[in-house]
């Protein structure tokens, strides 16, 4: 905000063919150009946020479906501006780097701090203990070749190496604190007397099995007979998970995704969320910020959540349904002051600065054996013909051609540049609209 550091947010470039994998039907983008547009749209009119004043920069990437992740399929370091060489916070760095295969992040930059968030170890146990194996080992040595830091946002996550620290650094928007606040001056008559949701991809393991065997069981229908859940999500499983909720006939709604700030969540008090594959779920953070009672699971990837009044947390099928029927006849307390900032992004930032520093005495790990050893070994893993065998005995996206393994260029770079059209949209010139 002060305008004294450069900021760039780079982002991966996804086909128009293999869209459909992330986004809504109505959502397509033809150029990075014309996405940067939309991102900077979305920013403002919906993320709240008070300026974008940071350039963005695009790389070339592909959907992996056994994953179910978007993967980089070049060297990304090499697709970043000129000069742009100081600090790097890599977002999710294990999946960043599987495929990565070029120049070392903590060698290009001074410094590389990673935020761990996703539980691949609980996605991976559906595929068998081999490739949970194979998922702790790839992930612990990418952290390690490429991270001078690693954050992880609770301590659910694998053991990391290096200097690794648990800790959230991550915020909610402010329109879901604005909307807690108008709730709260809401009348009661407001409220929804059956006013139970939950929202999240639909996926088995966002914790969808979880929900409906707690909805199926003795506890729930004989203390809450009536009662129903509202799902609110889309995903791969969609209609697996609603044809085994309508064959165990359970009470249940699925109402299709929406934004969780939109106006059909505005009445609902209660938000469950059984789920235990989860990191730190943003949507308990979204929907505590919006003055709702959220009923979860008691586990580690809900500690940050133990000092909020409304939260409630089970380890039973007795007591997820002792805090529903409870929550349903108590209206919520009003979020304190310090519980509003606890959940903002101001606060999450600085959370972030405190947990990315090195101590000044610290040796950098680009510079320690055992993590220059990692590289070397994730480095000639990526070799031409060794690194397309295991490519493909993995099913990872392949690398796209750029005359062998020499450098690619920087045309997504040059495409994605910010232009006057992208900076001045109007509801009659946003072509992912029409």
């Amino acid at each position: 905000r002060s305008g004294r550091r450069a900021v760039t947010l780079v982002l991966p470039w996804l086909p128009r063919d293999e869209q459909h994998h992330v986004f809504p039907k109505t959502l397509r983008f033809d150029s990075p150009a014309e996405q940067e547009a939309y991102v900077r749209w979305w920013g403002v009119e919906r993320g709240s946020l008070p300026s974008l004043d940071f350039e963005i920069s695009w790389y070339p990437a592909g959907f992996d479906e056994v994953a179910g992740s978007i993967m980089p399929t070049t060297d990304v370091v090499r697709q970043l501006p000129l000069g742009c060489d100081d600090i790097a916070v890599l977002e999710e760095p294990e999946h960043l780097t599987w495929n990565h295969h070029g120049t070392r992040w903590n060698r290009h930059f001074r410094h590389v701090v990673g935020i761990a968030h996703t539980n691949y170890i609980a996605y991976a146990e559906q595929f068998g203990p081999s490739t949970m194996a194979g998922s702790w080992i790839i992930t612990t040595l990418c952290v390690a070749a490429y991270c001078d830091v690693v954050v992880k946002l609770s301590d659910t996550l694998q053991w990391l190496p290096g200097r690794c620290v648990v800790r959230n650094v991550h915020g909610v928007r402010p329109d879901f604190l604005a909307i807690g606040a108008q709730r709260s001056l809401a009348p009661p008559a407001a409220r929804r007397a059956d006013g139970i949701y939950f929202l999240g991809k639909a996926l088995w393991a966002k914790g969808y099995r979880q929900l409906l065997d707690l909805l199926e069981s003795e506890e729930w229908r004989s203390q809450l007979d009536g009662a129903r859940v509202d799902c609110y999500g889309y995903g791969p499983d969609d209609a697996a998970i609603r044809a085994e909720a309508e064959a165990r006939a359970l009470p249940v709604d699925f109402r299709g995704a929406v934004d969780h700030a939109d106006e059909s969540i505005y009445g609902y008090d209660i938000f469950v969320n059984p789920s235990t594959s989860e990191v730190l779920c943003t949507a308990t953070a979204e929907a505590l910020a919006m003055g709702k009672v959220v009923v979860i699971a008691e586990h580690p990837s809900n500690a940050f959540f133990k000092s909020f009044a409304n939260a409630r947390f089970f380890s039973t099928a007795r007591e997820f349904v002792m805090h529903v029927r409870t929550a349903l006849h108590t209206a919520p307390q009003p979020l304190s002051a310090v519980e509003r900032y606890t959940l903002s992004w101001e606060a999450a930032i600085e959370r972030l600065m405190d947990a990315a520093a090195l101590p000044e005495s610290a040796t950098r790990q680009v510079h320690q054996p055992l993590h220059k050893a990692a590289y070397s070994v994730h480095f000639a893993m990526g070799l031409p013909w060794w690194g397309d065998i295991l490519r493909e005995y993995s099913h990872a996206v392949q690398w796209k051609p750029y005359n062998g393994y020499n450098l690619p260029d920087r045309a997504l770079s040059a495409v994605a540049v910010h232009s006057e059209e992208g900076a001045q949209l109007t509801s009659n010139s946003r072509p992912w609209e029409q």
